[in-house]
């Protein structure tokens, strides 16, 4: 399953076309999108594509920050459950992902990017009064968790509750570009915690060279995005 986040087409058509053309190959996926949002007139959506053989989609929605405003972006939650033959084998069977593009603001005294990581918890905690059978939990997404806009990261709260696992270390890298930052994070709640067997930053340039394919004179390497994926295997 995938997380896709910053989605900006305002004509709602660039992510459909993305799971129709990887369709084309292999026609397996299924797909959902939250709905455009933000505070400005720079709105965003994230989306999720699954392997319909492997998992069903039981809810999704966007989290209701109307009373709160805790964030620029409210998160995107999804619930899936295992259909996948002989899916008794896996120990997670059912599983939410909370997906947010978390606001960056730079400055050691200003709190709002780590406030916006520290209310995960309650949207976390509100997916549970929502879905209380729900067990396993994943928060991901890029949090700008690091750099100039979290002089402490971990001080955060959500990092230091012992009832979750980050499973990205803040030494690692998630940036294109020549900065060296850990934005972009993996939370897991739950007995999927036990369940992990890599994760890890996937450096797509490294892996496919993409330094050195090239799109009207230009490496793809920044055109494909400025942040490196984050990734991990379960069972």
């Amino acid at each position: 399953m995938y997380a896709f986040q910053e989605i900006r087409d305002s004509t709602e058509t660039a992510f459909p076309n993305l799971v129709s053309d990887i369709n084309a190959v292999n026609d397996i996926y299924d797909w959902w999108t939250g709905a455009r949002q933000g505070t400005t007139s720079s709105k965003e959506q994230v989306g999720f594509i699954w392997n319909r053989n492997n998992f069903s989609k039981v809810d999704g929605y966007d989290f209701d920050d109307t009373t709160t405003s805790w964030f620029e972006r409210p998160p995107t939650v999804i619930v899936l459950e295992r259909i996948s033959m002989n899916y008794e084998q896996f120990q997670t069977q059912k599983l939410a992902i909370i997906s947010g593009h978390l606001k960056p603001v730079s400055g050691v005294s200003d709190m709002v990017t780590e406030d916006e990581i520290n209310h995960m918890q309650d949207v976390y905690d509100d997916l549970l009064i929502k879905h209380p059978d729900i067990i396993d939990v994943l928060i991901v997404g890029d949090f700008n968790a690091d750099c100039n806009y979290v002089a402490n990261p971990e001080s955060l709260s959500l990092y230091t509750s012992a009832a979750n696992d980050w499973l990205i270390p803040f030494e690692a890298d998630t940036t294109v570009s020549s900065t060296d930052c850990a934005y972009d994070h993996i939370v897991l709640y739950g007995n999927i915690r036990n369940s992990v067997v890599s994760s890890g930053v996937f450096d797509y340039q490294t892996f496919y060279d993409t330094d050195n394919i090239f799109y009207n004179g230009d490496p793809i390497t920044g055109l494909i995005s400025d942040h490196y994926p984050v990734e991990f295997e379960f069972f």
